[in-house]
């Protein structure tokens, strides 16, 4: 007898989805604490009611104004941030809050704020990680407006929308030896990058793979500056401060010991106060250095090099040189079918005159048979839909 089979439950259907991220090899085996962030957080519960029945496929979803990347893309930029209980977070375009839920599980109480547009989704996200147990701020507000002359510097950041070439300033958000993970805008189509900040002034740049994503919103005109919360240093926060910040606060209680005021008073009223930037030098973006994943050239010397230019130009102009000015040989005759004439028989045979001047040569082509040209082929990289 014929039965009906009940519907999987969510979890189930989640399961299966972390299963096969992790079967595909975007989750990797020696990363378990991804896959148990992935399970802890049901995408299904990210996605409005009606729809939640495509939800867990390994593919872009869309509905109104919620918009989910694909899981396996999530997981890749998730690997590359590579991170770690307590460090801050930055979603710029955060949408329906999943991918800072996911986050959550990994950082546990670090800083981490989400920044989006759309109203409706950044409360929809406060209510998911509410219920979800995760510590997360989301802000409305576009990416452009964002104050990156603040305070605040994030470890980790992600961005969720293609980055211009004119809104490179937002990797100054990174605090050094931090990770940004984001497409941005190049010559042929945009590239999934992961970003190191190494110092003040310098940036890493390596490419990933390549994908298609919305472009980050031009700024209105009536546009307001948004300032991104401020953490109040705390002793228990202190690590999470620049290191020059912390020497700063190092040096002065030891200055104020030998003056014998209470280190107390500033631990508890004064460092509270203190910008998180004024110990730190000038950030002006000075040098980006891609890193490519290709094999390192070799390394030739320098006479080799010489040595090459000079054959190369040497076939450049033998190149040039017109079939003209060889003196053609006579083609030899075909084989006749017909009786040889004898020893006797003598022909007037053609004389060739080597002392003939280039202009009454005969005009005769070069019938030697020439390589056929290779075809070029074009590899065209496999695109990623976000």
């Amino acid at each position: 007898m014929f039965r009906f089979q009940p519907a999987p439950r969510t979890e189930d259907r989640n399961t299966s989805l972390v299963r096969n991220l992790e079967g595909c090899g975007s989750i990797p085996a020696n990363m378990p604490e991804l896959a148990e962030a992935f399970l802890a957080v049901d995408r299904g519960l990210f996605v409005p009611p009606e729809a939640a029945e495509h939800a867990y496929d390994n593919a872009p979803f869309r509905f109104g104004v919620f918009h989910l990347s694909q899981p396996s893309l999530y997981a890749d930029a998730l690997v590359a941030l590579d991170l770690k209980p307590g460090l801050s977070f930055l979603n710029i375009g955060s949408g329906t809050g999943y991918l800072s839920c996911i986050v959550g599980k990994l950082i546990g109480d670090g800083v981490h704020h989400g920044v989006e547009m759309q109203k409706e989704l950044v409360d929809f996200a406060t209510e998911q990680a509410r219920k979800g147990g995760v510590q997360a701020t989301f802000l409305h507000g576009n990416a452009n407006d964002i104050d990156c002359s603040g305070p605040v510097r994030y470890d980790r950041i992600y961005i969720g929308a293609c980055v211009a070439q004119h809104q490179k300033a937002l990797m100054t958000l990174l605090a050094v030896g931090g990770v940004m993970v984001a497409p941005f805008e190049s010559e042929a189509s945009h590239e999934f990058r992961c970003v190191k900040r190494v110092s003040s002034t310098r940036f890493e740049i390596q490419n990933l793979k390549a994908v298609q994503f919305a472009c980050l919103r031009e700024p209105e005109k009536n546009r307001s500056v948004l300032s991104l919360p401020v953490p109040g240093w705390t002793p228990r926060t202190h690590k999470r401060f620049s290191t020059s910040f912390q020497r700063a606060l190092l040096t002065t209680l030891m200055s104020v010991r030998r003056t014998g005021v209470q280190c107390d008073v500033c631990v508890t009223v004064m460092f509270g106060f203190l910008h998180g930037r004024w110990f730190e030098q000038d950030e002006e973006i000075t040098e980006i250095s891609e890193i490519s994943n290709e094999p390192p050239a070799v390394v030739v010397p320098r006479r080799a090099q010489n040595l090459y230019a000079a054959l190369r130009a040497f076939a450049d102009r033998r190149a040039a040189w017109p079939l003209a000015r060889y003196t053609a040989r006579p083609r030899e005759p075909e084989p006749s079918t017909e009786l040889e004439p004898s020893e006797d028989s003598s022909e007037d045979e053609p004389e060739i005159d080597d002392e003939m001047s280039d202009s009454e040569l005969p005009d005769v082509q070069d019938e030697r048979e020439m390589p056929a040209q290779r075809p070029r082929v074009m590899l065209v990289p496999r695109v990623q839909v976000a």
